[in-house]
């Protein structure tokens, strides 16, 4: 899709999401699947 700059974006927003200790069950935590999206939309919103 040669979207790089954008897939950074994504990578670097789950990494600051999973260092807040926000994880869905499967990862060891206790969010929702939306909850951890909201925390991961939240962290792009903030590198713009």
């Amino acid at each position: 899709l040669n979207k790089k700059q954008e897939a950074q974006k994504i990578e670097n927003a789950l990494k600051k999401t999973l260092m807040r200790g926000i994880m869905t069950p499967d990862l060891g935590g206790t969010a929702s699947t939306m909850e951890m999206a909201e925390a991961i939309r939240e962290e792009l919103i903030k590198q713009d």
